[in-house]
């Protein structure tokens, strides 16, 4: 499916999602932005982002773990999805899937782009599912889960307190190239 963004006739080379950092426990709701166009405006630029170039289907190199799988950003899901043995998972039958480790998680990942683009480690953290749920908020940072597979979603949580820059195929972004890609 084309996406709509690249039949505009100008700021038609991607979309800049721009989500405020939010508190440890989470917020009720969260308000953020979805500017078009990258490097086209002051309102879209790239500033120091790294540029992560993807493959076809729009994944990255993640390692996680000594392990190397695809990654991919989706601010479609609702937490970070990667499998993680050593981590706790939640009671089944009240949070299936999710991580519920006793303390906060300082975790990381190295990002690389396809193609010799960027490359990096990322940071991220995972508390525990249900006590995040029991603070009544609905938006979090710090929430994880498992995947089922040999990818690392980087789900909503990761836009948290983050500008992530989506590439569009075959559109060229000044000082990026051309697309797919994301940076952030």
């Amino acid at each position: 499916m084309q996406n709509p963004v690249a039949l505009l006739p100008v700021d038609n080379n991607g979309v800049v999602i721009k989500m405020p950092a939010i508190p440890f426990t989470g917020a009720p709701t969260v308000t953020g932005k979805l500017v078009l166009g990258i490097n086209t405006r002051a309102n879209n630029s790239l500033g120091a982002a790294s540029v992560f170039k993807t493959d076809g289907a729009g994944n990255i190199a993640t390692t996680y773990n000594n392990v190397a799988m695809d990654g991919f950003f989706d601010s479609g899901s609702n937490a970070l999805f990667f499998d993680d043995g050593s981590i706790p998972q939640c009671d089944p039958s009240l949070a299936p899937g999710f991580y519920c480790p006793s303390s906060l998680l300082s975790l990381g990942a190295i990002n690389t782009g396809r193609l010799g683009s960027a490359s990096g480690l990322v940071t991220f953290s995972v508390a525990n599912a249900l006590g995040l749920a029991a603070t009544g908020n609905k938006a979090f940072y710090n929430v994880g889960g498992t995947f089922g597979g040999s990818f690392f979603d980087f789900g909503l949580p990761f836009f948290f307190g983050r500008n992530v820059y989506t590439g569009i195929d075959g559109r060229t972004t000044p000082g990026a190239g051309t697309g797919p890609f994301f940076a952030y």
